[in-house]
């Protein structure tokens, strides 16, 4: 329920973001959402019975999925259009690196009674940095544009490029108002001209790429490793540890995929990705399997032979919190 309650709020918040970023601005939606996130940490921290503790989750899943769906978008508008794909590699970067380090601050806190507390309460360091960086980045030219702002949009788009690149600055401003113009002049669409023909093509795509890639089970291996690990009988600090590494491998994967991405084609490199996730999974399952049914046979005759024959110790009750 803990983890649910903020899948749940993400779909919210990813579901409202559009219209957010559209009424709003990429930046102030983004900027109410960091603030958002700090809140919801808060009040994670400060809670003390679970329906607190499930609300509080809820609000924190609405600040991420705000966030995560205007984040990209964002810094699309704000690149030039040579930077654009650096940035995206920047951003999957940061991301698996901050579960990495999330890990690992869990590790650190392990022996703290409130070290989930603490936790927390940390992550309501980003969200702050976050709602500063608002306040210093300039909003989006593109959207500024849409709202017949224009000079503010050469102001912005001269702060991003600098005062040295004007004439750049003006041609650029240009091709957005003629794209805007051009967006403007088409016909209202309706949603089954969204879900037809090759635009539909391309929706079913970018939509089971995103889907099937979560229906893999990553995000349960991630949101359970150490329960997972604790199940192949590794006491807490192992559990931890072992996550930890996980977390390791899942990040420096990331730069293994962008050094292969134009080297081997994202087609390529996204076959050969789903392939080994297919194997991981079926490895992890069938072993998962196997130990469930020694250790049952072994409770079951009373030993620990089953276990140990499965490759790990007899797993002792525990309990365990994790957050």
């Amino acid at each position: 329920m803990i983890v649910t309650a903020f899948v749940i709020g993400c779909c919210v918040g990813g579901s409202s973001s559009s219209f957010l970023a559209e009424k709003w601005g990429r930046r102030t939606a983004l900027a109410v959402s960091s603030l958002v996130f700090v809140v919801g940490g808060l009040l994670q921290v400060c809670c003390t019975t679970l329906p607190q503790l499930y609300a509080a989750r809820v609000v924190s899943g609405v600040a991420v999925g705000i966030s995560s769906a205007i984040t990209p978008f964002f810094n699309s508008e704000l690149a030039p259009a040579d930077r654009r794909g650096m940035l995206v590699t920047l951003n999957q970067i940061f991301m698996t690196g901050g579960i990495m380090v999330a890990f690992w601050v869990n590790y650190a806190l392990q022996d703290l009674a409130a070290g989930w507390r603490i936790a927390i309460a940390l992550q309501c360091v980003p969200g702050a940095v976050l709602f500063i960086g608002c306040l210093i980045v300039p909003r989006s030219p593109r959207w500024l544009v849409q709202q017949g702002r224009t000079d503010e949009a050469l102001a912005s788009l001269i702060v991003l490029r600098g005062r040295h690149a004007m004439a750049q600055c003006e041609r650029e401003l240009q091709e957005i108002i003629a794209d805007v113009e051009k967006e403007k002049a088409l016909p209202t669409s309706s949603w089954s001209d969204f879900c037809s023909g090759v635009t539909g093509r391309r929706v079913i795509t970018g939509m089971g790429l995103q889907m099937f890639q979560m229906l893999t089970g990553i995000n349960s291996v991630m949101y359970y490793a150490p329960a997972i690990f604790e199940a192949c009988g590794f006491d807490t600090a192992e559990q931890l540890l072992a996550t930890g590494g996980t977390g390791v491998v899942n990040f420096l994967a990331t730069f293994l995929a962008f050094w292969l991405l134009d080297r081997v084609g994202r087609r390529t490199l996204l076959v050969t990705g789903a392939i080994g996730m297919a194997i991981s999974m079926a490895t992890l399952a069938a072993l998962g399997m196997a130990y469930a049914e020694s250790a049952a046979a072994g409770s079951s005759s009373g030993s620990s032979a089953a276990a140990a024959a499965a490759g790990q110790p007899a797993i002792q009750s525990r309990t365990v919190g994790y957050m």
